[in-house]
């Protein structure tokens, strides 16, 4: 009985040091079953939070531009633009019917959040992408750096938390690739993308100093909570052991 309990404790001790490996693997290849989420690009896994992330505060600015969304597709991406003009000109163009373009919110420079289509609806902001997709117009310009800073990233970061936990069919991923690798030249795929993706034949933004690392990782921080594992090893000893968290980054 003695030389049985030994070798199930080093079986026991045998588990523990490969869980992480396991829960690592787990992670990765179980993502439809799991809140992992992976995908062709940036890759964020975690397990939800105990409590409901706040929405963001903003500024109810109604556009008329708007339609109301199908049961099929379902929302399962968001779409990050630049505006290329100061704030004015997506307030005053989004409010005009004429214009027949909108976008759910807009972000300023000084992280003000403007909301001018409910989630719910579907807005007019990338052609193909609209019945799919949450549109971010972020106030500035994607060939300047000067357009990011600590408010209006942070804005952000707080908004996409919100928006993927009340749209778990978003999956956080920054996903590779264009319009072009796909058929008929429509992208496909899940995730945060950028405008220059949906139509890559005359679009660039959010442009190519967006920090998407640093976007997701922030995002993926206020979603995240590790799963605690208690394992009692031989009687004696209890491990808590925590779901790491898996990145492959673009």
């Amino acid at each position: 009985m003695k030389q049985k309990s030994v070798h199930e404790c080093y079986l026991t001790i045998l588990r523990v040091l490969l869980l992480p490996v396991a829960t690592l693997s787990s992670i990765i290849l179980l993502q439809s079953s799991t809140s992992a989420q992976c995908g062709r690009g940036a890759c964020i896994s975690f397990e939800p939070g105990p409590t409901t992330i706040a929405k963001p505060p903003t500024t109810w600015i109604p556009s008329p531009n708007f339609g109301t969304r199908d049961s099929s597709p379902v929302v399962d991406s968001v779409v990050i633009h630049t505006t290329e003009v100061d704030l004015a000109g997506p307030l005053n163009i989004f409010q005009t019917a004429s214009s027949q373009v909108s976008a759910h919110f807009v972000i300023a420079p000084n992280g003000t959040i403007y909301e001018m289509v409910e989630p719910s609806k579907r807005a007019w902001h990338a052609t193909y992408y609209n019945s799919r997709s949450i549109g971010i117009e972020m106030v500035g310009f994607a060939g300047f750096r000067s357009t990011w800073n600590e408010r209006n990233l942070s804005s952000l970061e707080n908004l996409l938390a919100w928006i993927l936990q009340a749209y778990p069919q978003i999956p956080l991923i920054h996903p590779v690739g264009d319009a072009y690798d796909f058929p008929s030249n429509q992208l496909n795929v899940a995730g945060i993308v950028a405008h220059a993706q949906v139509q890559p034949w005359n679009r660039s933004d959010p442009g190519q100093y967006f920090p998407w690392n640093q976007t997701l990782d922030a995002v993926g921080k206020q979603l995240a909570v590790p799963e605690p594992r208690s394992l009692a090893l031989c009687g004696m000893l209890t491990f808590f052991v925590r779901s790491p968290l898996a990145r492959r980054r673009t």
